[in-house]
């Protein structure tokens, strides 16, 4: 130990070598400097560093990593091969490829240079990424706790070394969480200037935060030059803030908004929403048209929630040639629904009320009290769960039943003046005994029992009735808390037979046809003598004559097993081919009984792939006949067909990532993961297609009415292209054939310029046509974005 000391005393310059994979550097070593020195009112950050090899210069103070070289001081990360640490000076610096880590925010740098007494540093060629973007500097500077500043430097969302379009400041300042100051901004594409402005400041924060956003310029040959969404965003809580937004028009006018949102997890939410917007009709008349909307939510507690909604709106004519103002619309809604658990189910509370202030009308519901409990079995009534598992066979395992319940009053108030008990519930009539004030109350209830059940283990039966009862506060004829009833029933059977037919050794392994016939009848009796009850809110009878009616169906399904090759399975084509038909008989009709037979079929195979090309074929038609004479009364028949294929583009030229993508060590940016949930099933079908290069799809529809002679007969075509790695069209069109023209058209392009994307989109529909241009950023397309467009009416 004393022969190391010595040797640390005396040496000149001599390097000393060892292998550590860390090291502290405690308070009271030798190699104690003046970074690690408490003073009397705070307590500096310690020094931590790390690399495969460490030599230390005792006599300049000076310690050299090497290979795998890292260091830490407060909250700053460098890492390089190489890292020089001056003990004396307080510095740190990096020679070659470096990063530097301060906080969340990741430099790299080809030179790093760093002071651990004033937490500056300097950065050469540096580059960071932040917002989806990326910022890069000839020089860039840490001039203060959390301020940068950037000599020469450029935006960009592209991830090639050599972007196509970035925005160049020859001076840039950072505040850190805040926003970037530059002076003057040039918007260049390939190198090439083509926008310019002296001063500009963009806030680079995240998350919410307030400010004014950024509009969206353009012109086009109905509105002229426009200006849209020149908003400002303001923050008034975590729970609240507020948008105030403005349009403008240079030839039909302007339109000012304002919407305060305001939410707390799991307590409430809501939305205040008002606009006012000026539009120019004519020389001589403007239209003005006022909006207010206000919605509320809240949960109360014990799983019950509350709604509310209001909403004002008013619209007004200012016609300058008569000087006058006219109003065309008026009218105020409300509406207020309670809902809490009941029985497994909801009970919904609700009131509604809607003026009309133009032509002094109002209507209200108050209260509507509404409850239901779907179909779920009877025994779960009077049977306990473990002792029905136990018991399969009892009868009433398959008797089930549903229930629903309604309460409502209804106002409707034609009187301009009426008073508080007129518009709750007092009724009024006019000097001719007509209403002009008018309420009505009930309570409905809805019962339906069905019994479904298999007779000899393949006839299935299916037995219901159903009925209603309500109470009016009174009916037509003025009679006072009346009661009316309805009731129908049901019954329907249906069985299914198949025969399979298989075949050895052959592409077609097996056939399978299901033939499946049904019956069914109807009824309820006369209910004309209800006429003379009242319908309103949902509360209301069955007024109509007594119907008996039988319905007969017929299905048929052929489903084939193709053979698999080379060890594949095999592949099964359900409902290759269907047919069904039906037709039923009407016992109460006095003339002829029994309806039209309907008919349908569809042809379904399965898509023909190879390593070339896909094939889609399908076909489908439908008919109705005369059931007394057979003949057809009108028929429809569609054919659609479609090839598709895949092509592979090659890019000779790639262009080189930056050093954030070659080296995969960037901090990706926090974003809130929000599912989009699918809304049609063309999404889904889009998310279970395979990528297609291109695709030709036509489809042919004729429809004809024996009766009238009336013939139509279209065709549908398609066809998208993806003519290189960056270009992609798609054509559609819609041919009238009996005329002989195309009836519309419609053509997309898309251009992708490596981190924007280019559309352009026309359509066509007899005399009308519009047009889309629009430019914007594939991470940004809010923010960076450029539209156009035109239409002809």
């Amino acid at each position: 130990m004393a022969i190391l000391l010595l040797s640390l005393l005396t040496a000149q310059d001599t390097p000393i070598e060892t292998r550590v994979d860390s090291l502290l550097v405690p308070a009271d070593s030798t190699l104690i400097d003046s970074v690690f020195a408490e003073t009397d009112s705070t307590k500096v950050d310690s020094l931590f560093y790390a690399a495969d090899s460490i030599y230390y210069f005792v006599l300049k103070d000076l310690m050299q990593l090497s290979d795998n070289a890292s260091m830490r001081y407060g909250s700053a990360n460098l890492k390089a091969d190489s890292i020089s640490i001056d003990l004396e000076n307080d510095t740190a610096s990096s020679h070659g490829q470096a990063w530097l880590e301060d906080g969340s925010y990741l430099i790299i740098g080809d030179d790093i240079y760093f002071s651990f007494d004033t937490h500056e540093g300097l950065v050469t060629n540096g580059a960071t990424r932040f917002d989806k973007g990326f910022y890069y500097g000839k020089e860039v500077r840490k001039v203060g706790k959390n301020t940068y500043d950037i000599d020469k430097g450029y935006f960009t969302t592209c991830e090639s070394a050599q972007p196509d379009f970035y925005i160049y400041s020859q001076r840039m300042r950072l505040y850190k969480n805040d926003k970037i100051v530059a002076r003057p901004i040039v918007f260049l594409v390939n190198h090439f200037p083509i926008f310019f402005l002296p001063y500009g400041t963009i806030s680079i924060k995240r998350g919410r935060h307030s400010g004014l956003l950024i509009p969206t310029p353009g012109w086009n040959k109905v509105d002229g030059k426009f200006i849209r969404n020149l908003a400002y965003f303001q923050i008034f809580s975590e729970y609240a803030d507020a948008t105030a937004s403005f349009d403008y028009m240079e030839r039909t006018g302007w339109e000012s908004r304002f919407e305060t949102l305001y939410k707390k997890r799991y307590e409430f939410d809501g939305r205040l929403y008002a606009r006012l917007q000026k539009r120019t009709v004519s020389i001589k008349s403007t239209e003005y048209e006022w909006l207010l909307q206000q919605r509320h939510h809240h949960n109360i507690g014990y799983k019950q929630t509350f709604d509310m909604n209001l909403e004002f709106r008013t619209k007004k004519i200012w016609e300058t040639d008569v000087d006058e103002d006219k109003r065309l619309n008026e009218s105020i809604s409300s509406g207020m629904v309670w809902k809490r658990p009941l029985f497994s189910r909801s009970l919904h509370v609700s009131g509604d009320y809607n003026q009309d202030l133009l032509n002094d009308t109002r209507d209200i519901t108050l209260p509507s009290v509404s409850f239901s409990l779907l179909s779920k079995p009877v025994y779960e009534l009077f049977v306990s769960e473990e002792d029905a598992e136990a018991d399969n066979e009892n009868w009433y395992k398959d008797l089930s039943f549903s229930y629903s319940f309604k309460a409502a009053h209804n106002g409707s108030i034609n009187d301009p003046d009426p008073t508080a008990a007129e518009i709750f519930w007092k009724t009024k009539k006019d000097s001719t005994g007509y209403y002009i004030i008018q309420h009505n109350a009930g309570i409905k209830h809805v019962m339906r029992l069905t019994y479904s059940y298999k007779v000899f283990g393949w006839l299935n039966l299916v037995q219901s009735i159903s009925g209603n009862e309500v109470w009016f506060d009174r009916d037509k004829n003025n009679n006072k808390w009346v009661r009316a009833a309805d009731y129908r029933t049901s019954s329907s059977s249906s069985f299914t037979m198949y025969g399979l037919r298989k075949f050895d050794n052959f592409y077609l392994s097996a056939v399978r046809h299901l033939f499946t016939p049904g019956v069914s009848f109807s009824y309820h009796p006369d209910f004309s003598e209800n006429a003379d009850y009242y319908s309103f809110s949902g509360i209301s009878v069955n007024s109509g004559k007594k119907i008996r009616s039988l319905r007969f169906s017929l299905e048929n399904k052929w489903q084939i097993k193709i053979a698999g090759k080379d060890d594949k399975a095999d592949k099964k084509i359900n409902d290759f081919f269907t047919t069904s038909s039906g037709f039923s008989f009407n016992y109460e009709d006095k003339g002829k009984r029994f309806s039209t037979i309907s008919h349908s079929l569809s042809f379904r195979p399965a898509k023909y792939t190879n390593p070339w090309f896909g094939l889609n074929y399908s076909n489908s038609a439908s008919m109705t006949q005369d059931a007394y004479n057979f003949d057809i009364t009108n028929w429809r028949l569609s054919t659609r067909f479609g090839v598709n294929g895949d092509a592979v583009y090659t890019d000779y030229f790639p262009l080189p990532p930056n050093r954030f993508e070659t080296n995969k060590f960037y901090i990706e940016d926090e974003e809130e993961d929000v599912e989009s949930p699918i809304a049609t099933i063309e999404q889904l079908e889009e998310m279970e297609s395979d990528t297609e290069s291109w695709s030709l799809t036509s489809t042919h529809a004729i429809t004809k009415d024996e009766l009238t002679n009336d013939t139509t007969s279209n065709l549908r075509n398609s066809a998208t292209l993806q003519v290189t790695k960056n270009w992609k069209v798609t054509y559609s069109n819609y041919l009238d054939l009996e005329e002989g023209e195309i009836r519309s058209h419609t053509l997309s392009i898309l251009r992708n310029l490596q981190c924007w994307d280019i559309r352009f989109s026309w359509n066509k529909s007899n005399d009308f046509w519009d047009y889309r241009f629009t430019i914007e950023n594939i991470k940004l397309p809010q923010s960076l974005k450029y539209t156009t467009s035109d239409h002809k009416h």
